[in-house]
């Protein structure tokens, strides 16, 4: 109802701005409205071939606006996602309502060639978590870009939010029964401001760390829009 609504408004909307339709209120207590197809147009003495112009300029326009109108919604196939803690503290907090999108089950399937799929978010990351040593930023850039394993050469480093889904605020570290090693430490994450860029620990916390000067971990991913 509300879309056809919106149609015949901005039909009549067009209809008045190309002409066709001209609308004349009196100053009498009672309001005229007249409908008159180009009424003062006739007057003037311009040719009606000119109206069926106007009239078929309508007929465009408006099935222009029921394509848009008629354009399904857009979904979405996974919204924010679960954080994983399950133990509550008090009424109404994330253990207690548990909000978000449920994890798939499993979680994480192994590849079997020294890569691991997250089944959550789709991300592919590399199954050994300290694959690379420690490193500076700018290093960890370079090093996952031009990453090579199990035929794909198109890993990088990820970013905050990216690293961070992959804590379960549960046993703030992994999922339970996750195929990952030696996962340990600090990880870079390629979202940063000028002087420092987050990292994410092992237990989840986020912190800043000196880009050209910190040495610390590098988890390369793949995948993602």
């Amino acid at each position: 109802m509300t879309k056809r609504i919106i149609m015949y408004g901005l039909l009549f909307v067009l209809a008045i701005s190309l002409g066709v339709l001209n609308i004349s209120c009196t100053n009498d207590a009672n309001a005229e409205v007249s409908n008159e197809f180009n009424k003062s147009s006739a007057d003037s003495g311009k040719p009606f071939q000119q109206i069926n112009q106007r009239l078929d300029t309508i007929v465009v326009k408006l099935d222009q606006i029921i394509s848009k109108l008629n354009e399904p919604e857009p979904e979405y196939d996974v919204g924010v996602p679960k954080t994983g803690q399950t133990t509550t503290y008090a009424t109404g907090d994330d253990g207690n309502l548990q909000m978000g999108a449920a994890w798939p089950n499993p979680r994480f399937t192994d590849n079997g060639d020294g890569t691991v799929t997250d089944n959550l978010t789709g991300l592919m990351w590399v199954q050994n978590a300290q694959k690379g040593g420690g490193v500076t930023w700018y290093n960890a850039i370079i090093a996952c870009d031009g990453y090579v394993l199990a035929g794909y050469d198109d890993w990088r480093l990820p970013n905050v939010r990216e690293l961070h889904s992959l804590t379960d605020y549960e046993t703030l570290s992994l999922p339970e029964g996750h195929p990952f090693l030696r996962y340990n430490g600090y990880y870079w994450t390629s979202t940063s401001d000028p002087i420092y860029a987050f990292a994410v620990g092992n237990d989840g916390w986020v912190r800043g760390f000196d880009k050209p000067y910190d040495f610390i971990f590098y988890w390369p991913v793949r995948g993602g829009n």
